[in-house]
């Protein structure tokens, strides 16, 4: 099968609360849809309001019938696991500068897999949808993004002419369940049961709070107790998916920081990070790293007084769980066939053990559907 990017939107201007959508008037095999979006900084700089926090929602609908619907930062975690590598974001908080985030809708494992992929020749209005608001940190102004400054772009990764003998299905990838975590008692996650289920996504944010203080523990529970795929500690699990899978998110950011000051990364869990003065004035400059992802900046002049003015700094580095994602794969942890197969079961609960009042907690389940 050959596969070729198709743009579809270049640079298109976005509202600054819109429901963006756009008819996805193609045919073929359609492999992924990449989401490209930017905006510029205020005129005294735009700290820890990255580009995927304003997207509320991704969605690919053929009227009722929903394809894909995540958030941004679900979809950022998503393709982070899949892609082993975290998207190639540009964060920068000084003044006047552009930020841009990248999304990737998925069909299959990978980008142009031949087996796995969405059949546009099958559905009669395929609609893209992007739900964005460039305020949902902050409103527009000085100290966020200037005023009507979202653009977004669009490609779709396609096939025109697909090898029919190779289909097995598409990845169907859903947010199921959210809500407020509490700070004890179980959660129950009522999981789909109509195809077969390759990932599941969960996530639970906070600020400085590692997702697995706040969700110990998941069960996977297929029709009261009769079999669980996953029983499990989440602590237990993160060590495992790493260590199985070898993913160590990478990030960068240029920050406008004086000294002291906390910073807030997309990776609940920083292990090492490297961080580079790029004022006009030589620093002594450090960052204490906190398991909890956010870490502080230390930034001294050569006298070794602190820094009282932002200046400009690059930060570099990795840890874990980005986007405060977990990840529960089926077959196995490389997720290789045979998926597990939802279908057998009438009920599968995921029961989730909460240890931490309110977090942003979430469920996304990813099946292997056909047409």
């Amino acid at each position: 099968m050959v596969f070729r990017w198709h743009p579809a939107a270049a640079a298109e201007t976005l509202k600054n609360k819109e429901l963006y959508d756009m008819l996805l008037d193609f045919k073929g095999a359609l492999s992924a849809v990449a989401i490209y979006i930017s905006g510029t900084n205020g005129l005294t700089y735009n700290k820890d309001n990255e580009i995927y926090k304003l997207v509320r929602k991704i969605e690919i609908k053929d009227g009722s019938k929903i394809l894909h619907s995540v958030t941004g930062v679900q979809e950022q975690g998503l393709n982070g696991f899949d892609l082993c590598k975290t998207p190639e974001d540009s964060c920068r908080e000084t003044l006047s500068y552009g930020q841009a985030s990248v999304f990737y809708a998925m069909f299959g494992p990978k980008f142009c897999d031949p087996y796995y992929w969405l059949d546009l020749r099958k559905y009669k209005n395929p609609t893209l949808y992007v739900d964005w608001n460039i305020e949902e940190v902050r409103a527009v102004g000085a100290d966020a993004f200037v005023d009507g400054s979202g653009r977004i772009s669009i490609a779709l990764l396609l096939d025109e002419d697909p090898i029919d003998g190779n289909y097995k299905g598409y990845h169907r990838t859903e947010e199921t369940r959210n809500w407020t975590t509490a700070s004890s008692g179980e959660e129950p996650v009522k999981l789909p049961v109509e195809w077969p289920i390759r990932n599941i996504l969960v996530r639970a944010y906070q600020a400085n709070k590692d997702p697995t203080s706040a969700i110990s523990h998941l069960w996977m529970d297929c029709d009261k107790g009769t079999f669980a795929p996953y029983d499990i500690e989440t602590a237990y699990l993160v060590k495992w998916i790493n260590d199985a899978r070898g993913y160590w998110p990478h990030w960068s950011k240029y920050t406008y920081r004086a000294h002291g000051e906390q910073i807030e990364t997309p990776l609940s869990r920083v292990q090492s990070m490297n961080v580079e003065s790029w004022g006009a004035t030589p620093r002594i400059i450090s960052v204490d790293v906190f398991w909890n992802g956010s870490p502080f900046l230390n930034l001294v002049d050569h006298a070794g007084a602190a820094v009282a003015a932002a200046e400009s700094q690059k930060l570099e580095g990795h840890g874990e769980l980005f986007q405060h994602c977990m990840f529960l794969p089926m077959g196995s942890p490389l997720l290789e066939e045979p998926f597990f197969d939802a279908t057998k079961y009438t009920e599968i609960i995921l029961r989730c053990t909460q240890g931490g009042s309110g977090r942003a907690a979430s469920v996304v389940t990813q099946q292997v559907a056909q047409v």
